[in-house]
């Protein structure tokens, strides 16, 4: 198509000429054109400084490398100096001051602006079980805890990889699971005592009070042969306070809603040669809250509506004592006995409560040990101990509110065992420990209802025989246990 003649084509961008210079473009002085002019300039330059901007990612990835291969090797990391002369941070020279950013930003309201450089240097290491076999181990302290009414599952709940069920509030039966495990697989030990029932099933961590405990050891994988009986869910060993042959009293009272109270008190002293700690606990609460009830009918909210919880009331009471002796030689002797009783209503679950149902426990403990230390020139160590169980618990539901019929059963356990420890030292990095721990359980059910044979009698005897081989190599150690 051919224009017709003496009609003058427009340009919307400006028309072009020919001239000495080359091939131009009229209007460029108009402000529009200036402005595509410098975007076309900076996309030039941003073109011709890219080689140079890849030279500087991979000069900064290269030096990145080789920091990560200094800190992998141990070599001491660089700091930056105030005056500019050293470190990998950036020097005086041409580092921009605090003041001239907030200059900056005064001017620019979204402009970073920059304080200055705080230093905060954090000493010391957390805490590790003395003999764990591998880090995962959690440490818990209940002192770490002054002031509040705290209870062993609520110490347990709080660590790494636990699991805790609790059945109520203050006094309820709980159970612990470590990394999916079932409660019944955890084992519990108090002092080195195994707790777990010869009948199989979880320890109630509400039978524990924390009076005169000083720390909690949580293995969520291999245990030390120091505790003998292996677990597949792990274990949780629980250390009362030695004695430190002071006179010390120290006591707790609290008191908070539902009638829930505590009060807990500890003593150490000395009787000559013997060392002592003696702890006390009760608590008691009536439990009795408010909770939303769906009268069972959960289709049906027309009856819903807040109930009190009732027969829920419990109380718990124990004691414990311990006491050591060091003798000439290298010998020590050590003991230690626990009586604990607990009381309580069971008060079913959701619209179906039970007024009467009750449930009472008593527990014995008794343990003693004799220690010889510095043997074979201060490298052997050999302990041989005794340790003894009772306990007793009735469970009542005569109403039978709770079950189809009536209930009214007695479980009774005796278990006894030996323990003998041998721990040697050929080197600073070798140790070695050997493990030998017979014991005899018993448990019997009386059924106080049953028309005919109402009792059920159980035995076990095991030996576990558990031997370690741990040798160190710089920061890590090497461990071999096997066990029978």
């Amino acid at each position: 198509m051919k224009a017709r003649t003496g009609h003058r084509r427009r340009r919307s961008r400006g028309d072009f000429e020919v001239g000495a210079a080359g091939i131009s473009r009229r209007g460029a002085g108009h402000p529009r054109m200036e402005k595509e002019d410098t975007h076309r300039r900076a996309y030039r330059a941003a073109l011709e400084a890219r080689p140079a901007l890849c030279r500087g990612v991979r000069i900064g990835g290269l030096l990145s490398i080789v920091v990560l291969i200094a800190s992998t090797i141990g070599m001491p990391p660089c700091h930056a100096e105030e005056n500019g002369t050293g470190g990998s941070g950036t020097t005086a020279g041409n580092a921009p001051s605090a003041a001239s950013n907030n200059d900056a930003a005064a001017g620019d309201p979204n402009a970073p602006v920059h304080a200055g450089t705080e230093t905060v240097t954090v000493t010391g290491e957390g805490a590790r079980a003395a003999d764990a076999p591998t880090s995962f181990v959690s440490v818990i302290r209940p002192a770490d805890r002054p002031g509040t009414i705290a209870t062993l599952a609520d110490l347990l709940g709080s660590a790494v990889g636990t699991r805790v069920r609790s059945w109520g509030g203050l006094n309820a039966f709980a159970t612990v699971s470590i990394r999916g495990s079932t409660p019944e697989q955890v084992q519990v030990f108090l002092d080195g005592v195994p707790l777990n029932s010869p009948l199989g099933g979880g320890v109630n961590l509400a039978d524990i009070p924390l009076a005169g405990v000083e720390e909690i050891d949580v293995h969520r994988g291999f245990t030390p042969a120091s505790l003998g009986s292996a677990s597949i869910g792990g274990a949780v060993d629980i250390r009362t306070l030695p004695p430190d042959g002071a006179r010390t009293l120290d006591g707790t009272l609290a008191y908070g809603s539902y009638g829930t109270g505590e009060a807990t008190g500890i003593g150490t002293f000395s009787t000559g040669p013997m060392r002592w700690v003696v702890s006390g606990e009760g608590s008691t609460t009536r439990g009795d809250f408010e909770y939303w009830d769906n009268n069972a009918t959960p289709y049906n909210g027309a009856d819903d509506g807040y109930t009190r919880r009732r027969n829920n009331e419990s109380w718990t009471g124990q004691v414990r004592a311990s006491g050591e002796a060091s003798f000439r030689g290298g010998r020590s002797l050590s003991l230690a006995a626990e009586w604990g009783g607990r009381r309580q209503g069971v008060p079913g679950i959701d619209a179906y409560q039970s007024l009467t149902a009750t449930y009472s426990m008593q527990r014995r403990l008794l343990r003693t040990e004799m220690g010889w230390s510095g043997l074979a020139g201060g490298r052997l160590t050999l302990r041989a101990g005794a340790n003894g169980e009772a306990s007793t618990g009735t469970y009542q539901d005569v109403d039978d509110q709770l079950a189809i019929s009536p209930q009214d059963t007695t479980t009774r356990i005796r278990a006894a065992g030996l323990r003998f420890l041998m721990e040697a030292d050929p080197s600073r990095r070798h140790h070695m420990s050997l493990l030998i721990e017979p014991r005899r359980e018993a448990a019997e059910i009386i059924d106080h209802l049953a028309a005919g044979p109402g009792r059920v009698d159980a035995r076990r005897t095991t030996l576990h025989a558990v031997g370690s081989d741990e040798i160190r190599f710089g920061s890590g150690r090497f461990l071999l246990a096997p066990s029978l």
